[in-house]
């Protein structure tokens, strides 16, 4: 993939058809439980077909996490 610093609108068309590419060769292939999908999606993530709940390791720490709290 050729990345130019002059041509940011091809940059990113490029590196979405790059992804997009990368995506269609794997359908059909075994899910990849090793990739790290956190990078993309900062937030808490869902994933049903995999039946995984993601979130980042921070949010267990003080403020949003107090193990003196109510489990509820």
């Amino acid at each position: 993939m050729l990345i130019r610093p002059d041509d940011l609108l091809g940059n990113v068309w490029r590196a979405a058809a790059f992804e997009s590419h990368r995506e269609i060769v794997r359908v059909g292939q075994a899910v990849d439980r090793t990739e790290w999908h956190m990078t993309r999606r900062p937030s808490c993530l869902l994933q049903s077909a995999q039946n995984e709940i993601v979130f980042p390791a921070g949010i267990l720490q003080p403020p949003f996490f107090d193990v003196t709290m109510d489990d509820a």
